[in-house]
């Protein structure tokens, strides 16, 4: 019975699987699941996008973007704003390895 480890391992080699776009991709969905999280939060708090939007001095669009995983346009203030407008803070990581740094 082949093993899933060498059976992935050899794909790598032959070209069929680039490890760099799958991480890509798990980052994305990682990310995508992380943002639907604050969408069940703010509806938990009872909040329409309008509601949290009018809250943060953003558009409706922008929370919704938010809420969707696309942060990498968001300016830090804005994602503080929204984690304070749910009772919430903001923390930045950094992960290297084992370590990980908060740097805000």
């Amino acid at each position: 019975m082949k093993r899933w480890s060498d059976v992935r391992a050899k794909a790598v080699r032959e070209g069929r699987l680039d490890e760099r776009k799958v991480q890509e991709h798990k980052a994305r969905m990682i990310g995508d699941v992380r943002a639907h999280k604050l969408a069940e939060l703010r509806n938990e708090y009872g909040l329409l996008q309008e509601e949290m939007a009018q809250r943060l001095n953003i558009s409706q669009s922008r929370v919704s973007r938010i809420e969707r995983g696309e942060v990498d346009q968001s300016q830090v203030s804005t994602l503080r704003a929204y984690a304070h407008a749910l009772g919430g803070e903001l923390e930045i990581v950094v992960r290297l390895g084992d370590k990980r740094i908060p740097i805000a």
